[in-house]
């Protein structure tokens, strides 16, 4: 899980990096950690210090074996994001990857299986 962490945390520091150098004409979305909660609120706090503006995840977590995003279980994130005026960029493509492949938790556990199962999305979706 060391490794899907890092490459999240990684990215959101380069997305911040980026909406810095866009000099107020550039809004980047920092990706969350949804599988794990805590680490999801932890992020959102972290980058919101950096100045971001908004998140991005997926828009069916049931897809990868988690709550409805109605379920309580999300409380804690829409607490922080409202407190916050940041806004949601639900993505539908992390869905189908979801249901192709089992829950986020088996994938975590594997992370070769999760590298493969992203090499199998069409090149196309990544850029949309």
């Amino acid at each position: 899980m060391r490794l899907i962490v890092s490459t999240t945390v990684a990215y959101n520091d380069a997305m911040a990096e980026v909406q810095v150098a866009g000099k107020g004409r550039l809004f980047a979305q920092c990706l969350l950690p949804f599988w794990d909660i805590d680490l999801t609120v932890k992020e959102l706090i972290r980058c919101h210090k950096m100045g971001m503006t908004g998140f991005t995840m997926t828009d069916s977590p049931e897809s990868w074996g988690l709550p409805y995003l109605n379920d309580p279980h999300w409380d804690r994130l829409w607490a922080e994001a409202q407190d916050r005026s940041w806004d949601a960029a639900p993505v539908t493509d992390l869905a189908s990857l979801g249901q192709a492949r089992g829950s986020v938790r088996s994938l975590l556990r594997d992370e070769d299986a999760l590298f493969e199962a992203a090499l199998e999305l069409p090149a196309g979706r990544l850029r949309d």
